[in-house]
């Protein structure tokens, strides 16, 4: 039991050895044990300049940004004397499990904001050269932190996850839907991205999960509506038949049909494959978006290729010089993983752009874009017979480990004749 005399300290110290970037001082709260005479110091998230520290433990009236810190500071110096007093006998190491699994703190390292942990996260990302992904988590702080503006609320920067709670998440999606004019499916999109950092961090233990703000009777996230995107067999056939007005459209044609002809693979894919890839008809990849996140056993993509993507490719397929140049000329070796994730935006673009155009002037009212290509494959495949595993193996799932121990069963006639009931859709 704690005596008196052996109950811990608990105190703040303002540290001044090095100065941050911004010229600011971290304090800390300082805890120390006077019966073995130890002392931990644990960050609080709080810093300030030394002018404003002397403020904020003056008399003076504070501003209401020095006052919520100096708020902040004495409520934290609070959860530490309250979880001391829940100990029947004081020792740091049940300290620790008390009050650090309450607070979002952690010893020695900085409090992390929303937004530190949406930088952090932003830069994972790039790291991994997953560049769409952390163009997403981007986009969310951008949205994010404008709702925070407009309602008059604290920026990300000096909010912590333990401030946002379901009436927070709620006022979002109504200021998004009611005041940005947005849908709920880009809502959940950005919803989606925060609740990976609230689970992160409760997993990583530095948020208790009673703090966690979504779920069932707090905040549900809204679904996201399907929206259809594949075209059936009669306008497929319709594409593949047109006869393009201008070398644009001819092109951006011929890569979409490509795509639904080669298991609908992405444009990063298709652009990264190289002369090394394509060999005896045909191509093995691993898919860009899981080769940088699945540590090991990488299943392959196997794609036989048909007449008619052979017609394609060689028409637009470089020279090699060696077999790790690229199979077409949109990418260049010397591309840095952001530049290659440019150039893919851009050339999906102009598929975009010139398929569309195509297709209205065939009278083709549903909306077409590359993506349709994809989605056209899994749809035709399933159709015409093909088994969901062979789908979900040939599509290359991220759910790519559930899918591996069907595809040791499919030998090269089952992808051949895929390959080929694929083609006979456009060619009615």
């Amino acid at each position: 039991m704690n005596t008196p005399k052996s109950i811990p300290v608990v105190d703040e110290y303002f540290d001044t050895r090095r100065s941050l970037k911004d010229g600011s001082y971290p304090v800390k709260i300082k805890v120390y044990n006077p019966t073995t005479q130890e002392k931990r110091f644990y960050n609080s998230g709080i810093r300030m300049s030394q002018t404003e520290y002397d403020l904020s433990t003056s008399p003076k009236r504070l501003s209401p940004e020095l006052r919520t810190k100096r708020e902040t500071l004495e409520a934290i110096k609070a959860k530490a004397r309250n979880a001391i007093q829940s100990l029947p006998a004081f020792g740091f190491k049940p300290f620790d499990e008390q009050f650090l699994a309450k607070k979002e703190i952690r010893q020695g390292n900085a409090l992390n904001s929303v937004q530190e942990a949406f930088q952090q996260k932003i830069m994972a990302m790039m790291k991994e050269e997953r560049i769409s992904t952390a163009q997403g988590y981007e986009q969310t702080l951008k949205s994010l932190n404008k709702f925070a503006r407009t309602t008059k609320r604290p920026s990300l920067e000096k909010t912590l996850f333990a401030d946002i709670d379901a009436d927070w998440l709620q006022a979002y999606q109504k200021h998004m839907i009611q005041n940005e004019n947005r849908t709920t499916n880009t809502v959940g999109i950005y919803l989606r991205n925060l609740r990976t950092l609230f689970n992160e961090r409760i997993s990583n233990k530095k948020l208790d999960r009673e703090l966690y703000p979504f779920g069932k009777y707090k905040y549900q996230i809204p679904a996201t509506r399907n929206v259809k995107k594949a075209l059936d067999q009669e306008l497929l056939s319709k594409l593949y038949k047109a006869r393009p007005i201008s070398p644009y459209q001819s092109k951006a044609k011929d890569f979409f049909l490509l795509s639904f002809l080669l298991n609908g693979i992405n444009v990063k894919d298709l652009l990264q494959l190289r002369h090394k890839d394509y060999q005896e008809d045909r191509i093995t990849f691993v898919r860009s978006k899981t080769k940088n996140t699945t540590k090991t056993h990488q299943q392959p993509i196997i794609v036989s290729v048909s007449e008619s993507a052979k017609e394609i490719i060689t028409k637009y397929q470089t020279t090699p010089k060696g077999k790790d140049d690229y199979l077409f000329p949109i990418l260049s070796k010397e591309d840095s993983p952001v530049q290659i994730h440019n150039k893919s935006k851009a050339f999906t673009r102009f598929i975009d752009q010139h398929v569309k155009a195509l297709a209205r002037e065939l009278g083709i009212e549903e909306k077409v874009s590359y993506l349709s290509a994809r989605h056209s494959f899994a749809t035709a495949a399933i159709r015409s017979g093909a088994s969901m595993e062979l789908i979900q193996t040939s599509l290359g799932h991220s759910n790519i480990k559930t899918t591996q121990n069907y595809f040791a069963g499919f030998g090269n006639d089952t992808h051949d004749d895929l390959a080929k009931t694929i083609e006979r859709i456009l060619i009615v």
